[in-house]
């Protein structure tokens, strides 16, 4: 049956009607459905110390928030003698140890004094945390000696042998004990240089030839957990851990990579692969024969020093939140300050709660060392301030980071 003209508007009005509805209705749910912070990360590569430089080889933060870098050089000519001091907030150096024949790897202890080796003889030298002494601390007996790290929890002193490939530990008569080495069992050392430690003190050691990263345990047990292979020799140069992962730099490919100990993915933070000394993102960035590596604890600032153009550059992530419509979000943790910044006897960390929670405050120096807990209580919802008294810390920079509910969030201050 033929429906009349003036019913078939009322139908199709009708059937309009509750289109719209249900339109209207999906547009307002999606403008106050609950939203959530989305993380995106933004890399830039600059340059800080510009090329022709004194450093060209290990890197790592002194107690006084300095920068410390070695003076490799090339074999037999002579110039890789010295350890230089590098102060990234004004640019300025100065030579803080030499004497060496092809500076390496560097640490330092809880006191403050410095650990240096000579590769081509094989010497440790220790010089003294105020800098006025230096003196030869032990000698290894035979190859050559190229990585060190001090274990921030026990304070054992491991090296690195390039050519026995062997790890050793430095004992207090002057020797070096040779702790690990290859026995056939176990992923095998192959020109190890670079070594790191990590929150647990687990030793991750990397293979300058070959480029792979291996994690020793306290019982000894290694396990391969990345192999970051490039062309034959000239690898991977040293490692830093920060933060959950360990950052590498890949000298034969000219990138800078990042190994998750969360899932074990390996990415490139920064670098073409083509060597250069272009700054700007980090997708084009260009790195030359990058070497030495130092982070910060919180893995958002790295220095990397460039083997070829001896050049010091800077990469730093900053992690930025949009608004990403999900079902189920909560606000988050949120750090206001640290003021005065520097600070001068006391500092203030204000923080704001989005609900009530137990509440960590921990303050760390750039090696990675607990310094102190400034709070470790529950506190209400809100916004709070918790002074910390910093008269007896060192000069120098210092990382803090805020705990509560599961989320993490971490700053920067300078003690003068």
């Amino acid at each position: 049956m033929l429906t009349s003209y003036p019913h078939t508007c009322r139908l199709l009005m009708t059937r309009s009607l509750r289109f719209l509805s249900v339109v209207l209705l999906l547009s307002v749910s999606l403008l106050i459905a609950p939203r959530a912070n989305a993380q995106t990360e933004t890399v830039i590569v600059d340059t800080v110390l510009p090329g022709g430089g004194p450093i060209d080889d290990a890197l790592i933060f002194g107690p006084d928030g300095a920068l410390y870098g070695s003076r490799f050089g090339q074999f037999g000519n002579g110039q890789g003698t010295t350890v230089t001091r590098f102060d990234p907030t004004d640019g300025s150096t100065s030579v803080y140890a030499d004497g060496f024949v092809n500076a390496n790897g560097l640490g330092f202890d809880d006191t403050g004094a410095l650990f240096a080796l000579s590769y081509a003889d094989r010497r440790v030298e220790r010089i003294s945390p105020d800098g006025s002494t230096q003196e030869t601390y032990a000698t290894a007996p035979s190859g050559n000696t190229s990585g060190l790290v001090i274990h921030p929890q026990t304070g054992v002193i491991y090296v690195s042998n390039y050519t026995n490939n062997t790890i050793g530990v430095v004992n207090e008569d002057g020797t070096i004990t040779t702790v690990f080495s290859n026995d056939g069992t176990q992923p095998a050392f192959n020109g190890p240089v670079g070594m790191t430690v990590d929150d647990e003190g687990q030793l991750y050691v990397s293979n300058f030839n070959s480029g792979e990263i291996i994690r020793i345990s306290e019982t000894g047990e290694r396990t391969e957990i990345a192999d970051l292979a490039g062309p034959a020799n000239y690898t991977t140069g040293f490692i830093v851990y920060a933060a959950g992962s360990i950052y590498a730099t890949a000298i034969g490919r000219n990138v800078i990579e990042e190994v998750s100990l969360t899932d074990g993915s390996v990415s490139v933070l920064a670098g073409t692969g083509v060597a250069g000394t272009t700054d700007g993102s980090g997708d084009r960035a260009r790195f030359d024969a990058p070497n030495g590596i130092a982070a910060t604890v919180t893995g958002d600032t790295l220095y990397v020093s460039d083997f070829n153009s001896r050049s010091i550059r800077r990469i730093i992530r900053t992690r930025t939140t949009a608004d990403e419509a999900l079902p189920e979000s909560k606000p988050r943790l949120e750090a206001l300050s640290a003021a005065p910044n520097p600070s001068h006897g006391r500092v203030s960390f204000r923080f704001r709660l989005p609900q009530a929670a137990h509440v960590s405050l921990t303050i760390y120096d750039v090696l990675g060392r607990r310094v102190a807990t400034a709070l470790n209580a529950r506190r209400p919802a809100g916004e709070h301030a918790t002074d910390y008294d910093t008269s007896a810390l060192p000069s120098g920079l210092y990382i803090y980071r805020l705990q509560a509910d599961g989320e993490i969030v971490s700053g920067r201050f300078v003690h003068q």
